[in-house]
């Protein structure tokens, strides 16, 4: 009787144990999940900052100027590429095989550089970026 209850104690504590790692398991994937998420969210933030900037330049009208500095890198150290497709509308951000666009309202855009610090100016509804 005492052998019965102590090996059904024991088949209980091992289920419970491979129900344990089971779960630890399913954490540890939703975790490595959340930091690729980071650097997407990063790499998107990056898109939309430019977007809003060249929108509000054009909506601010002839003269407006203003600045975006971008950084070097993604904070994992990867690099990425931005450009501009404005028959589409388009801010383009591609890094690591996957790609982002952010909207603009402006089709005539012209992007003579891409550098870590874009001075956007407004001129005559003509969006130059150098």
């Amino acid at each position: 009787m005492k052998s019965q209850i102590a090996m059904e104690f024991l088949v209980i504590f091992a289920a419970l144990g491979i129900l344990s790692l089971l779960i630890l398991n399913v954490i540890k994937i939703t975790d490595t999940a959340n930091i690729v998420d980071k650097y997407q969210l990063e790499a998107r933030n990056i898109a939309d900052t430019v977007a809003i900037q060249i929108n509000t330049i054009y909506l601010l009208g002839n003269g407006a100027n203003g600045d975006v500095k971008l950084p070097v890198t993604l904070s994992n150290g990867n690099t990425y590429n931005l450009s501009l497709d404005p028959e589409n509308h388009l801010v383009s951000i591609s890094w690591d095989g996957e790609r982002y666009t952010a909207p603009i309202v402006v089709k005539n855009v012209t992007l003579l550089s891409v550098d870590n610090d874009l001075l956007i100016k407004n001129s005559e509804g003509k969006i130059v970026i150098t």
